[in-house]
């Protein structure tokens, strides 16, 4: 036998034997190779409260919160009376504001407080606390109280009323949803501030949402937040928002410049195009179109604008009036192959031939 050979079957038995006489060394070994490897356990809510208590977490964030069952005045809205009381309940601690019959845990109350989506929330604990957790997320911008003011609103347009929104966990049915149309699940929620929600309030009126429903945030504008409710298997109820012609879909995560920018109807084609590295908008609806200052502005930053709406009567009647008027090119999916738009586009085609479809179309 190969001297080589014999010498490695030495060494492997050797190494073998060292194990079973001296566990505790192959265990040290074992933490060694991860702490040379520096890995970190994800930023979960489990390993967070491993780490740090729930009401920690509420006396670090809740500024007007100092001992649990007692009443106190809310830092979330205008609050005249001690309405608001962090307590246990059912083994976990919840903040209850009854002015709202609403409650949050703490990573509620954070998502609540700083407009952020859940796993924005993870991370801003993870570094207030040091906790050092593994995470993608970096929260950049300044970050500021909100100031709610409940009201009530039963219409699909809200006007100028406030709308609130509860966050809740991303389930399989929301993950689904998203993926379906080969979308990642991450971007659409830090990147367009997509994310499921459990509950919604228009003008005082408390509304559960829908077991399928999420809420798109346009950030703040004449101090109010601005939202869309989206409840995608309802017929009536699907929509509701405060949105107005000034608010574009999409507007916050287009770059300063670029080659081509995609002007769509749906706020879900824009996140599809994204996906496929084009930059897109979407106007609140079709009906409303997009204002003509907002046009200039962007034929300064962008070398070529395509209007892309649905192929059906009310889609091209919509792009018409707004090419005409604009003098921009257009695009819409053929009747023929039976799809309404892009965003459906993407759910029944592979990723493969969306793409072969779109250097196509871009040559």
């Amino acid at each position: 036998m190969d001297l080589q050979v014999v010498h490695l079957l030495h060494q492997q038995i050797f190494s073998k034997i060292t194990i079973m006489l001296n566990p505790y060394r192959a265990i040290y070994m074992g933490f060694y190779t991860l702490y040379m490897f520096e890995i970190k356990p994800s930023l979960t809510k489990t390993n967070i409260l491993l780490r740090v208590s729930e009401l920690d977490i509420f006396r670090h964030y809740c500024k007007t919160f100092y001992k649990a069952g007692e009443n106190f005045k809310s830092e979330l809205r205008k609050d005249t009376n001690a309405s608001c009381r962090i307590d246990n309940y059912k083994g976990s601690i919840i903040f209850k504001d009854f002015s709202s019959k609403g409650s949050l845990s703490c990573f509620g109350y954070v998502m609540e407080k700083y407009r952020v989506t859940y796993f924005e929330a993870l991370n801003i604990i993870n570094q207030d606390f040091s906790l050092n957790l593994d995470s993608c997320i970096t929260i950049n911008k300044p970050i500021e109280l909100a100031i709610i003011n409940n009201e009530q609103y039963n219409k699909i347009y809200t006007g100028n009323a406030d709308i609130r929104v509860k966050y809740t966990d991303w389930k399989e049915q929301h993950i689904d949803y998203i993926e379906k149309h080969k979308l990642d699940v991450s971007r659409v929620s830090t990147h367009f501030k997509v994310n499921p929600i459990s509950h919604f309030w228009l003008k005082h009126q408390q509304i559960t949402a829908k077991p399928l429903a999420f809420a798109y945030y346009f950030g703040e504008h004449n101090n109010q937040y601005k939202y869309k409710i989206y409840q995608p298997h309802q017929i009536k109820g699907k929509w509701y928002h405060n949105l107005n012609e000034n608010i574009i879909q999409g507007w916050n995560q287009l770059p300063d410049k670029g080659e081509l920018l995609v002007i769509s109807k749906a706020y879900k084609d824009v996140w599809c195009l994204d996906n496929f590295g084009i930059s897109a908008i979407a106007p609140v609806s079709e009906v409303i179109g997009i204002p003509e200052y907002i046009i200039n502005e962007l034929t300064q930053r962008f070398k070529r604008i395509v209007c892309f709406y649905d192929g059906d009567y009310a889609g091209i009647q919509s792009m018409n009036r707004l090419r005409k008027k604009y003098n921009l090119e257009w695009y819409f999916i053929p009747r023929k192959l039976g799809i309404k738009d892009f965003a459906d586009y993407c759910k029944l085609n592979s990723v493969d031939k969306i793409q072969s479809d779109i250097n196509k179309l871009l040559l």
